[in-house]
C-alpha cells in the first residue's frame, strides 16, 4: 500500500526525468546521461531498443525497408499499445462468455481493467515523448525553413 504508492512515485519520476535529454535538447554532464540511459531502459519500457526491433525487422523481412528507422518505432511505439488492448478486450469477451456466475465475471472484468490501465500507466511517457518529439522542427543556418528533427535520426 505504502511501498507500492512510493513505487508508483518513483517510477514516474524516473520516467518524466529520462525523457529530458531528448526533450529539452540540452547537453547534460556525463554521469548524469549514463544513469539516465539505465534508467530509461526499465522506467520507459522501451521493447523496441531493449529487443532491437530495426535489427529483426531486417532479418526477417516482414516490413519493406522504408519503414525502419524513427518513423517505423514511432509506429510501433503507438500502435502496440493499441494492439495489446484489443488482444485484452477480445481475450476478456472470450473468457466473459464462457463463465457462468456474475461474480466470476465481475473478478475477471476487474483484472481485466486493471490489466488495461497497469498498461496505461506505463507506456504514457513514452508514447508522449514520442509524439511530442516528431513535431520538434528547427532551422539550419540561413535557411528559415523548419524541419523535422526526427529527420535528422
Amino acid at each position: 500500500s505504502r511501498l507500492r504508492t512510493r513505487g508508483k512515485i518513483l517510477f514516474s519520476f524516473y520516467q518524466i526525468v529520462s525523457s529530458l535529454p531528448e526533450t529539452l535538447s540540452i547537453v547534460f554532464p556525463k554521469m548524469y546521461t549514463k544513469f539516465i540511459s539505465i534508467v530509461s531502459v526499465i522506467s520507459n519500457l522501451s521493447f523496441f531498443e531493449m529487443i532491437n526491433l530495426e535489427c529483426f525487422l531486417q532479418k526477417t523481412q516482414i516490413l519493406p525497408r522504408s519503414v525502419y528507422g524513427y518513423y517505423g518505432a514511432f509506429l510501433a511505439t503507438m500502435f502496440t499499445p493499441i494492439l495489446i488492448s484489443l488482444v485484452l478486450l477480445g481475450f476478456t469477451l472470450y473468457k466473459r462468455r464462457k463463465q457462468n456466475s456474475v461474480e466470476a465475471g465481475r473478478k475477471l472484468e476487474a483484472t481485466s481493467y486493471f490489466l488495461f490501465f497497469l498498461l496505461l500507466y506505463l507506456v504514457f511517457t513514452n508514447t508522449t515523448q514520442m509524439a511530442f518529439s516528431t513535431l520538434y522542427c528547427d532551422t539550419y543556418g540561413d535557411d528559415k525553413t523548419n524541419y523535422l528533427v526526427a529527420d535528422r535520426r
